[in-house]
């Protein structure tokens, strides 16, 4: 799962790039690394500002298929009122409701790869073969080890688990 905002409200604090064109830009292409060179076969992309770009959207599936790989595109319009009260976390939080609640792909899946979507993880693959299937992986922060928690900017979990104890947190 990747997940988005391409169009963010112009007063969402704590956001280093706010121009739709550049995070669209890094956006597709953070799609097309995993496409290109991640060894999971099913993506789904998720965005919360419903920012059309159907040309874009289309070229990526096409490139899913010859990569022989499936591509689910969602995109809805989130809560910007409430996100720009507690935070770009809390629209991660959301586009991982709305994906449990809408993807196709998830249904048929046991197991999911969130990634931040203009993150990058070189190394996902080498993640990813060395976890137990249906076990959970989250992140402490290592340059926030004074915050406590733990890293949603890239985690692996059993869909069940995050259904069962992280889906509608941020409420």
């Amino acid at each position: 799962i990747i997940t988005g905002c391409i169009n963010p409200v112009k007063e969402q604090n704590w956001l280093y790039i706010k121009d739709k064109d550049e995070r669209l830009r890094q956006y597709l292409e953070s799609i097309r690394f995993y496409l290109t060179h991640c060894i999971v076969r099913k993506i789904v992309f998720c965005e919360n500002s419903n920012y059309a770009c159907f040309m874009a959207k289309q070229a990526l599936i096409k490139l899913a298929k010859d990569c022989n790989k499936q591509l689910e595109w969602l995109g809805f319009n989130g809560d910007s009122n409430l996100v720009k009260l507690h935070g770009k976390g809390y629209g991660e939080a959301e586009i991982m409701n709305y994906v449990c609640s809408h993807s196709s792909l998830l249904k048929e899946s046991t197991q999911l790869v969130k990634v931040t979507g203009r993150l990058i993880v070189k190394n996902i693959n080498e993640i990813i073969l060395s976890t137990q299937v249906n076990s959970n992986y989250f992140y402490r922060d290592i340059y926030r080890s004074h915050l406590h928690g733990v890293d949603t900017r890239c985690y692996i979990c059993n869909i069940e688990y995050f259904k069962g104890y992280l889906n509608n947190c941020y409420e």
